[in-house]
């Protein structure tokens, strides 16, 4: 039998932004605040077209809570998560809110604290811990490289 190939996604492709708009600058001198759509092309998987609806909803619920809204057995819907995005649904769902935690630590002036209950980390030493683990940085440190000086003047959150 002929292999059948499977499209690997990755978070990119269900990531919806915390941005509400940006500032874009046009080449004749003018700039504006465009609006930060919240949507994402939806994909060939109707579960990870669920995944990314319930994600862009509230990112704070956990693998047993999101494979329990579906209304399915949360090892089933990891495995089908992992063949899927070759991450376990708690991986992907961690992979996510670490995506989330760079944009606000760039983008935005609000507490590590804050940050950890937006993105469903719960606090800040959890948080910390988390993402020093993953990038080798403390949240403040990554903030302190690579969040731009005029950041204010150039994005929009809630």
């Amino acid at each position: 039998m002929k292999e059948i190939k499977i499209k690997q996604y990755t978070v990119d492709d269900i990531y919806v932004s915390v941005l509400t708009a940006r500032l874009v600058r046009h080449a004749d001198g003018w700039s504006k605040f465009e609006k930060v759509e919240k949507f994402f092309p939806p994909t060939e998987s109707l579960l990870l077209n669920l995944l990314g609806q319930s994600l862009m909803a509230d990112s704070r619920f956990t693998a047993t809570e999101f494979a329990e809204a579906i209304g399915a057995d949360q090892k089933a819907v990891s495995m089908m998560v992992r063949w899927l995005t070759g991450l376990t649904l708690h991986d992907f769902l961690l992979e996510y809110r670490k995506r989330q935690v760079v944009e606000y630590l760039t983008c935005t002036d609000l507490t590590v604290g804050e940050i950890a209950e937006r993105t469903g980390f719960g606090s800040q030493p959890s948080l910390t811990r988390y993402f020093r683990k993953e990038t080798g940085s403390l949240p403040r440190r990554y903030r302190l490289l690579h969040r731009p000086k005029n950041f204010a003047e150039l994005y929009r959150w809630e």
